[in-house]
């Protein structure tokens, strides 16, 4: 369950988030990890992935570079979870 302070989260902060924990998850990197690859501060990472903080570009790039992706994916994960999570799917022959 998302610990989240009582403010009201931005459904985009959020939406952000979760792609972000997701593509992270999939790299194999704590928060920790990625936030020393991308010179971001531990805690950023975590009050991005909550949805607590908006990531500004910059921070986004950086994000990017330490996953080896580019801000595209990150972008399409955040907008269609499902289809990113099946084009990631081995496909069946």
């Amino acid at each position: 369950m998302r610990k989240t302070s009582n403010k009201k989260l931005d459904r985009h902060n959020v939406a952000f988030g979760d792609a972000l924990r997701r593509l992270r998850s999939n790299a194999g990197l704590t928060q920790e990890k990625l936030a020393e690859i991308a010179g971001i501060h531990r805690n950023h990472i975590g009050d991005i992935e909550r949805g607590d903080k908006e990531a500004c570009l910059r921070t986004m790039l950086r994000i990017c570079v330490a996953l080896q992706i580019p801000l595209s994916k990150l972008a399409l994960e955040m907008e269609h979870p499902a289809m990113e999570a099946k084009r990631d799917l081995p496909t069946k022959r």
